[in-house]
């Protein structure tokens, strides 16, 4: 973006003798920026943005031209995790690591030459990658490297002292294999040096027995401080699964009950639901839940027909918040237990709506308000009606005696209003009588008694439709009203005039509907119109 002849200017001054003779501390950043810039238009030189190859080149050559001389600062951009800048975009991801490898060895070996590990560590400090020294430096480190090493390096709190050995201890037991570990005579060390060097060691069935020959007693303290991040390369992760479970890391179980089942197909059921009732109740926030992989943990217990249904309750209820996101779940066993239980039915309402008994006052716990909020989502998602049986028949007797008791029970909390507008809501899905009625008569003989449960049913009724198209004729609004107006005669026939009427105005509404959207058309199609003229 710089004009001629700024630009022409400017690679003067880069290339002065002002700027070569800066000390490398100074003209370091510099050359790395400039680098930097050069292998971005080398990568793309196809790019509108690019500069000419001729131009690439002058650049190139003012970079040589001010690159430090000292290899701390000579080979600091290797270390940067940027690895895909130095190479040719057609390498695939192998040939690209081996020949960064072959570069970052070099560099470490120069350094190594200055003052041996403390170079090699002190070089650590100043690169973004402290890691890829640590890497780096196994592949030429020797058992008396170790010995400088081990245990003191484990003590460190410096960030960067800890990524160098963790990327050390990786590579050189990639390198050396089991042996290697007992080589150090890690006996000796603290629990704290053991656990320090076994939690930067491969996740596998090796280390973990090592670290029960290690710990011994203390092996919980491996379990609790193993990291999340962790990525198995054991084909069975059972035996993992059930110390994370004991040593109270449920979530970091279930993540790894899931990746077990992506690549094996192998489900383990019971480590599975004690995993999901342990995180819901577990104050422990070392680690994170997954909601993908937890909904699909869940979706494989709904499909079992053998799970015992009062734990896949317990499990539907924890998770209920999750059940409802955008992973196709949803919860298969709570509409039944509301339409079942009326203790658990009064329980959601209470958490739901506030009593008529209570005062008004404001809330400020945000538990409170997410639990509320989840008993609300539940509610209104419900559409199994009490007396709804397993295999689809309907159940008179089942459904009066569900409703007697939370009249009841209602009535002395409170909560009598919301859970018949709620009961309304739900009787909407009961399904037509066997008798030849478009709706079970014991349902519509509900309605015509409690004008609560008749507003819920209008409201279910009318939000049932959902999304649709409008058709500018308002046909469709006066079919559904003319269907409507038909079910209020047959019940009206039946002597249920309360219910007859609400139907009724019902179907009202939808004939309004229709006048509307056959008015509103005409004045777009009359806007139009006009619209052309002008």
């Amino acid at each position: 973006n710089i004009p001629q002849p700024s630009f022409d200017t400017l690679l003067e001054y880069l290339s002065s003798d002002e700027i070569v003779n800066l000390p490398d501390e100074q003209k370091h950043p510099i050359w790395e920026t400039l680098l930097a810039y050069i292998r971005k238009h080398r990568r793309f030189p196809d790019a509108k943005w690019a500069l000419s190859s001729e131009m690439i080149n002058l650049l190139q050559k003012i970079a040589d031209k001010i690159k430090p001389t000292t290899p701390d600062y000579l080979y600091q951009h290797l270390f940067s995790n940027r690895d895909y800048e130095f190479l040719e975009r057609n390498l695939d991801w192998d040939a690209r690591q081996k020949i960064i490898l072959k570069q970052r060895i070099e560099a470490i070996k120069q350094i190594y030459t200055i003052n041996k590990t403390n170079s090699v560590i002190n070089f650590a400090e100043h690169v973004n990658s402290p890691k890829e020294v640590g890497n780096t430096f196994a592949h030429i480190a020797n058992e008396e490297n170790d010995n400088e090493l081990f245990p003191v390096f484990l003590d460190f709190q410096e960030q960067y002292k800890k990524e160098f050995i963790s990327g050390y201890i990786w590579s050189r037991y990639y390198l050396k294999g089991l042996n290697w570990i007992d080589s150090l005579n890690p006996g000796f060390w603290t629990t704290e040096q053991k656990c320090t060097l076994l939690i930067n060691l491969p996740f596998e069935k090796e280390i973990w027995e090592k670290a029960d020959a290690l710990l011994g007693d203390y092996v919980g303290d491996y379990w609790k401080k193993i990291n999340a991040n962790s990525f198995p390369t054991q084909n069975n992760l059972l035996l993992a699964i059930k110390k994370l479970l004991q040593y109270g890391r449920p979530r970091l179980a279930l993540n790894y009950i899931f990746v077990h089942y992506s690549s094996k197909k192998e489900f383990y059921k019971d480590e599975a639901i004690k995993a999901l009732i342990d995180s819901a109740s577990s104050d422990d926030f070392t680690d994170t839940m997954n909601p993908y992989r937890t909904t699909e943990i869940i979706k494989m217990l709904q499909n079992d027909p053998q799970i015992d249904d009062d734990i896949l309750f317990k499990i539907e209820w924890m998770y209920f918040s999750i059940l409802n996101l955008d992973y196709d779940a949803e919860p298969k066993l709570l509409d039944k237990k509301l339409s079942q239980d009326p203790d658990f039915f009064i329980e959601v309402i209470q958490l739901a709506y506030r009593s008529r008994n209570q005062l008004k006052e404001h809330d400020s716990n945000e538990i409170k308000k997410e639990i509320a909020l989840n008993a609300f989502k539940l509610l209104n998602g419900w559409k199994r009606p009490p007396g709804k049986l397993d295999d689809g028949s309907f159940s008179d007797v089942a459904l009066k005696i569900w409703l007697e008791e939370v009249k009841r029970r209602t009535i002395e909390s409170g909560h009598l209003e919301v859970s018949m507008v709620r009961l309304g809501h739900v009787l909407f899905y009961a399904g037509p009588d066997p008798n030849g009625l478009w709706i079970q008569k014991s349902v519509a003989e509900i309605l015509e008694e409690d004008e609560h449960i008749r507003r819920g049913f209008r409201t279910e009724a009318s939000n049932s439709r959902g999304f649709y198209t409008i058709d500018p004729s308002g046909k469709r609004e006066n079919e559904i009203a003319d269907s409507w107006r038909k079910k209020a005669d047959e019940v009206e026939d039946l002597g249920l005039i309360h219910f007859a009427s609400d139907l009724k105005k019902l179907a009202k509404s939808y004939d309004r509907e229709a006048e509307r959207v056959v008015v509103d058309f005409a004045k777009e199609q009359e806007y139009s119109d006009d619209e052309g003229e002008l």
